[in-house]
């Protein structure tokens, strides 16, 4: 059985007394230490770990070290390795007064009704020939929040569109910077700056294999991107976990590399053993249009969130000989 907490495999059976009756649980030794602390809860926003625990999701920054003695064994087991040295981002003068003036026009405009804005797209990729490759597109997907505000799971419908106009707009200190460092001028480049559910801010560089599997210098020039935006903005980052997003699963680097492939109709009977190996190796294996989608077609390959202190572009290189290694053995 499974701990109803953690996942993990459960050594401990209790029974706890509900509302009418006793209700049976299982749990791993390390969650039934804390089935006691029912009140265990943010010093900041106020979310519990039992609303976290049925959420996935953080209120705010100071979550981490209000749920640290739970958080910290569940986030090395999902990114499958310790964390790496410690974390230590020094934003300039430029960068704070840039997240200010976010927050200052936050707290102006939340109050008032705003529609939602749309994501911002640059450039565009070509249509690569699934016929006759394996490998079909390569992302990076970056999360990031700003620092001294909520994640968005502790905002409402019309504070989390405030926040996306600002972030998301023409005029925008992330838009900007990014363009006028790092134009778009490949045509198999593109970048999607966008708000979801999780995080204040997410950028996706895409790229096609329409010309050509050159996923390490696509890799290299996401993570030279990156690199600016890092400096170029305050984001809630901490020493011990790095930059914090409201999925602690996500949190380090704040980074997560993936590869689409599609496999000749002649390997497709082998595709279920290959995915269990990928699987087996670390990655997450999703289908083409994300998670609960079909992987009898073309899957989507991704690395497992980057902690602090991890090289992205080793990780990258790690996943690329890895496909390489099991795509002989098919």
């Amino acid at each position: 059985m499974k701990c109803a907490l953690c996942g993990c495999t459960t050594t401990v059976h209790v029974m706890q007394s509900g509302s009418e009756q006793w209700i049976s649980g299982s749990y791993c030794e390390h969650c039934r230490q804390f089935q006691d602390h029912d009140d265990l809860r943010c010093s900041h926003c106020g979310l519990t770990y039992r609303n976290f625990s049925s959420t996935g999701l953080l209120g705010c920054a100071f979550c981490y070290e209000s749920f640290a003695v739970r958080l910290d064994p569940l986030i090395e087991k999902y990114q499958l390795r310790t964390p790496g040295e410690p974390f230590r981002v020094s934003p300039s003068s430029l960068a704070r007064a840039r997240a200010q003036t976010v927050r200052d026009a936050w707290k102006k405009s939340s109050a008032e009704k705003i529609s939602p804005i749309q994501d911002w797209i640059s450039g565009k990729i070509a249509s690569a020939d699934s016929a006759g490759s394996i490998f079909l597109s390569g992302r990076v997907r970056y999360a990031r929040n700003v620092a001294g505000l909520p994640f968005l799971s502790s905002m409402d419908r019309n504070e989390k569109a405030a926040l996306a106009g600002i972030l998301l707009s023409l005029n925008s200190s992330i838009r900007g910077a990014l363009n006028q460092a790092f134009p778009i001028e490949d045509i198999d480049w593109m970048r999607r700056g966008y708000c979801d559910d999780e995080d204040h801010f997410r950028m996706e560089w895409i790229f096609s294999a329409s010309e050509g599997s050159r996923f390490l210098d696509f890799f290299e020039k996401a993570y030279s991107q990156v690199n600016l935006l890092d400096c170029s903005f305050d984001w809630s980052c901490n020493p011990t976990y790095g930059f914090l997003t409201a999925c602690p699963g996500n949190c380090g680097l704040g980074l997560r590399s993936s590869i689409m492939i599609s496999l000749p109709r002649e390997k497709k009977r082998k595709w279920e053993g290959w995915i269990r190996q990928l699987r087996e190796a670390g990655f997450t294996v999703r289908g083409k249009t994300g998670e609960n989608s079909s992987t009898k077609s073309v899957i989507q390959v991704s690395c497992p969130p980057i902690p602090r202190g991890a090289n992205p572009i080793d990780e990258a290189s790690r996943m690329m000989n890895i496909l390489d290694v099991l795509l002989k053995r098919i």
